[in-house]
């Protein structure tokens, strides 16, 4: 009698420990979410800044030629925010299945997994392209707009 209480001890604290794993990867699926969404908050907020520069010199005088150089970076920067806005949607999207994972089982398991992979992939393409954006622009700036 006493080893089956012994083994039945074993065998909850087997199950307590793999239901405190689950736990444990959910919360780090949850912490690499929450880096993404920071991300894609900083992208976010670099665009709008840049769009305030283009703004301000829309503000000034500027030649033809700087006006089309200038429509063609304000097209960037939407192409942009769509972007954003698109990884954004996928962000929720993958909260959303993060919050019906109450136990993780492998089918909901491998599509977080995927999502997640498919939000890395864009947040990485949308910050390179952010990152080029920024420079260009801004060597776009110095070079047309001294003061």
């Amino acid at each position: 009698m006493d080893f089956a209480v012994t083994l039945s001890f074993d065998i909850k604290m087997k199950v307590m420990k793999q239901v405190d794993a689950g736990k444990l990867k959910m919360e780090h699926l949850r912490w690499d979410v929450e880096k993404m969404k920071r991300l894609l908050c900083f992208i976010m907020e670099e665009n709008i800044h840049l769009k305030y520069k283009l703004a301000a010199i829309l503000s000034r005088d500027y030649s033809k030629q700087q006006l089309e150089q200038l429509e063609k970076f304000h097209s960037s920067f939407i192409m942009q925010d769509k972007f954003n806005g698109m990884i954004k949607s996928h962000m929720l999207e993958l909260n959303k299945l993060l919050d019906k994972e109450s136990s993780l089982n492998t089918n909901q398991s491998i599509r977080s997994a995927t999502m997640i992979e498919k939000v890395c992939t864009e947040l990485n393409i949308a910050e390179a392209k952010a990152k080029k954006l920024k420079r260009d622009f801004n060597i776009y700036l110095l070079e047309n707009f001294k003061q």
